[in-house]
């Protein structure tokens, strides 16, 4: 199996990672920091890519399509919840360029060689958090910015995405999957309660990534396409907006519009 995954560093996507390179997988990590894994394996690349950035995403792809004939499956784990307003290194806002923006981009251009695989896969990490809808007419929260409201937004716009990316295309199997309250550096910018939420409460990555796995070597015959997933079992949203499919073109445009933009 051929693995292409973002957010491979740290927490369930690193645990994950583990995982796979124990199975004999191949992996190509996109990492912000390359030198933060200290893995040695033969099977395993590692490609800097900051999500923070269009151009050093761009220059990532172009080397997997310089050196994949195919992908199997691509893991968009990586995330951020920047608990004050802050932008990328384009100007936008940090948490929807990574979220939201990043994943589109890198699923769309890497589209082409999922689908030379026999049973090609595309998960994205969503949350739980992911209620309420999507602010169209500040998508970026730049008139009162709540790190919570940009957080919760950008997870939903995964779950929309991907479901009507299922529609769009079929040939590939696509969902979200949401790996619970998790012990990881997520919260690392907020404050001490909130760090203190995530210590007690959450689970250990290795648990985190269960549902990433599970996602990752089912077999799609087991498996919905378009579908959220939690604790190894398709699972429904908390929200109608999440089922709302003619929301997912204006996410779209919207991203298209930012990427021609800071391009």
């Amino acid at each position: 199996m051929n693995i292409v995954m973002t957010g491979g560093t740290s927490g369930i996507g690193f645990a994950a990672l583990k995982h796979f390179l124990k199975q004999g997988y191949q992996v190509t990590v996109l990492a912000r920091t390359p030198d933060k894994l200290t893995i040695k394996d033969d099977k395993l690349t590692v490609i800097k890519a900051d999500l923070n950035s269009i151009k050093s995403i761009k220059e990532a792809i172009g080397i997997i399509k310089s050196t994949h004939d195919q992908i199997d499956v691509l893991l968009n784990n990586a995330g951020v919840w920047s608990f004050e307003f802050s932008e990328s290194e384009d100007g936008i806002e940090e948490i929807f360029q990574v979220n939201v923006l990043a994943p589109i981009l890198i699923t769309r251009e890497l589209v082409p060689l999922l689908k030379k695989a026999s049973f090609p896969k595309v998960i994205t990490t969503s949350s739980g958090l992911h209620q309420g809808k999507i602010n169209f007419d500040d998508l970026e929260f730049r008139k009162s910015f709540s790190s919570f409201k940009a957080y919760r937004q950008s997870k939903l716009c995964e779950i929309v995405w991907t479901r009507y990316m299922s529609k769009k295309e079929p040939d590939v199997f696509w969902a979200t999957q949401h790996p619970g309250v998790v012990n990881t550096a997520l919260a690392r910018t907020g404050g001490f309660f909130t760090k203190l939420f995530f210590r007690l409460f959450g689970k250990s990555p290795e648990k985190g990534a269960q549902t990433l796995i599970y996602l990752t070597e089912e077999s799609i015959d087991n498996l919905q396409t378009g579908e959220y997933y939690k604790n190894k079992k398709k699972a429904k949203t908390d929200t109608l907006a999440s089922y709302d499919l003619r929301a997912a073109p204006k996410i779209i445009q919207a991203v298209d519009k930012m990427i021609n933009e800071k391009s």
